[in-house]
C-alpha cells in the first residue's frame, strides 16, 4: 500500500499476529526501509496496533489481490508487487524452491477458493 493511499480514520484490513482483522488508520509513521512505513491501526477491541504498511489493505479490494501480494510478501520476501520505479525495487533475485513454494500456496488457495465457491461462501484465503 502507498503511504498516498492510506488516510488516517479510514477502516481498513490489517493482518495482525498471522490474522486478518478490521481495524481503522490512527496514525501514518515513518519510513521503515525499502519503502515500507509503519502505520498505527486500532482494532475492534480497542488497542492499537503498529504494523509495517505491507501488512494493510483496504476493505475492498480484490481478494486474488490480496493473496497475491501476501503470498509474495510471506514466501517470497517481496514486500509489495506493485511496480516502485525500477531498479532494485522492482527486481528480485529468487531461489526457485521459494517459487515453488510460492506457486503451490497459490494453487492451494486456488483450489479452496473453488471448494468455498461451491458452497455459496466465495472465501479466497492466503494461507
Amino acid at each position: 500500500m502507498r503511504r498516498e493511499d492510506l488516510q488516517i480514520g479510514n477502516s481498513c484490513k490489517v493482518r495482525i499476529h498471522g490474522r486478518a482483522r478490521e481495524a481503522k488508520i490512527v496514525a501514518i509513521g515513518g519510513e521503515a526501509g525499502d519503502g515500507v512505513f509503519t502505520v498505527t491501526v486500532r482494532s475492534a477491541d480497542g488497542r492499537d496496533h503498529v504494523v509495517a504498511s505491507s501488512m494493510v489493505g483496504y476493505l475492498d479490494e480484490d481478494p486474488r489481490e490480496v493473496v497475491l501480494q501476501t503470498i509474495a510478501r510471506e514466501e517470497l520476501g517481496i514486500i509489495t508487487l506493485d511496480l516502485r520505479g525500477g531498479g532494485s525495487l522492482d527486481l528480485h533475485r529468487l531461489h526457485v524452491s521459494k517459487i515453488r513454494d510460492a506457486l503451490e500456496r497459490a494453487y492451494e488457495a486456488g483450489r479452496r477458493a473453488e471448494r468455498s465457491a461451491g458452497d455459496g461462501s466465495h472465501e479466497l484465503r492466503g494461507a
